[in-house]
């Protein structure tokens, strides 16, 4: 959740049931997020409990011919669960669509599928909406706002959205053969999406100046140098082995730092509005990203670093032209943190726009924090997810970050988000023609209880 927060309390191993309020006490933003995360958590808890791994009413995400279109396929509508999580897909959809009277499911474009089998799964995952990423193509009459337009553009609460993609993934004759004989689909899912994600230690310490007699310089009992409470995000950017084309980027907002755009023309793009004070502004140098609907649905964005800024026509001038034509308000421009290094740095230097993932080193950030990739422990070396991010809290009053710790080293722990979930659809194929035949369907269905 890439949202201005304070930080994330809720712990699923806790065990709590409630976050009880108390008279006369100051209200915070983890407190009140904490206690949606620990009843939705029980809710899809008790749907897992009861309906299984996956499964819908009948009929809902049915896989089916596509009249008339080759190499492509239907979705039925419907409500399905993945491990207690709902998803809906409110009408008819396709694979690929037509761009016409034919939608193809929500988000982004599927290539057209290669002749043979294919494993047909769903993919499931939770994403931050912000008011700026909903509102803006809509009118300021528009009842479906987020933001209070009485308010003059200031925001308030941020949603969570559950969105959903079919893919489809190519099987070998023998892949193909051994799920129609009752072969365990996990088996494929894990060679898809392998179970070992990475994991990321943070510490903030200064250890030039731990070892220094020098007054001036800022001690271990205050590691953390910030003048501010921050929540940093180290977020993976593109997918990979470390030295073999995984990256990472990271901010000091979590990624909370977004500005509508009003037109993108060439490397120029112009934004809808420009003021932000300091901490929220933009600047020469800074990395940013632009973002349309395929990225909110998953899809990759580019990095480019700002090389000029008028403030006055808040237009700036990027080091590359974005794939994007248009803009008229459903693209949004991230700002990151992270700046060039030294090429002499090694660990920490820039790879289109992000910073190369090396294991076992310690990478600065900055003002006393420092991150590092442990080696994976199982010999097999970890697959970096797009996407998947930890969180650091900073707080000044102890000069510190909030970090898990084992014995006296910080803890090497699993990715804080985003949570996946995975589900098989069926196994289909295609002829030479693009004729579609669905040879497994490997959905759960059930009924009414009612009847």
């Amino acid at each position: 959740m890439r949202g201005d927060f304070s930080r994330d309390s809720f712990d699923a191993l806790g065990g709590f049931t409630r976050v009880l309020q108390q008279q006369g006490r100051i209200e915070i933003d983890a407190d009140g997020n904490e206690r949606q995360a620990i009843q939705l958590r029980l809710i899809r808890q008790l749907a897992a409990d009861l309906i299984g791994p996956f499964g819908g009413p009948k009929g809902t995400f049915r896989l089916s011919e596509a009249d008339g279109m080759t190499f492509d396929f239907a979705i039925s509508p419907g409500s399905y669960y993945v491990d207690g999580w709902r998803i809906e897909n409110v009408a008819p959809v396709y694979f690929r669509g037509d761009g016409k009277d034919r939608p193809a499911q929500p988000g982004f474009a599927a290539a057209q599928p290669k002749e043979g089998s294919h494993f047909v799964w769903l993919d499931v995952w939770e994403r931050h909406v912000s008011a700026l990423e909903h509102d803006s193509p809509l009118r300021a009459n528009d009842p479906r706002r987020i933001a209070e337009v009485a308010l003059a553009g200031q925001d308030t609460a941020s949603r969570a959205q559950t969105v959903w993609a079919v893919r489809l993934s190519e099987l070998s004759r023998d892949d193909a053969a051994t799920l129609q004989q009752g072969g365990d689909w996990r088996v494929i899912m894990d060679r898809l999406q392998p179970p070992g994600r990475g994991l990321l230690a943070a510490r903030a310490i200064d250890p030039a100046a731990a070892g220094s007699d020098d007054p001036c310089l800022v001690g271990p009992t205050s590691a953390y140098r910030g003048v501010e409470n921050q929540l940093y995000r180290v977020e993976i950017w593109r997918e990979g082995t470390a030295g073999d084309g995984a990256s990472f980027v990271w901010s000091r907002e979590n990624g909370s730092v977004l500005f509508a755009v009003e037109q993108v023309a060439g490397k120029r793009v112009r934004l809808a509005e420009g003021w932000h004070d300091a901490r929220f502004g933009l600047g020469v140098g800074d990395i940013v990203s632009l973002e349309g609907s395929a990225q909110r649905h998953g899809a990759a964005a580019s990095l480019f670093k700002v090389v000029q800024y008028d403030d006055e026509a808040i237009e700036l001038e990027l080091d590359g032209a974005p794939a994007l034509d248009a803009a008229g308000g459903e693209v949004v421009l991230r700002r990151w943190d992270h700046r060039q290094r030294p090429a002499s740095a090694g660990a920490g230097r820039l790879v289109d726009g992000a910073l190369a993932l090396v294991e076992d080193e310690w990478i600065t950030l900055e003002d006393g924090i420092s991150v590092r990739f442990p080696p994976s422990p199982e010999n097999v070396p970890s697959r970096y997810r797009p996407g998947d991010h930890w969180l650091i809290p900073a707080r000044t009053a102890i000069g510190d970050i909030l970090w898990l710790q084992k014995g006296d080293e910080p803890a090497a722990v699993a990715p804080h988000g985003i949570e996946r979930r995975f589900a098989p659809l069926g196994l289909i194929r295609f002829d030479a023609q693009g004729k579609f035949t669905l040879d497994l369907d490997l959905r759960k269905e059930f009924g009414p209880l009612a009847g």
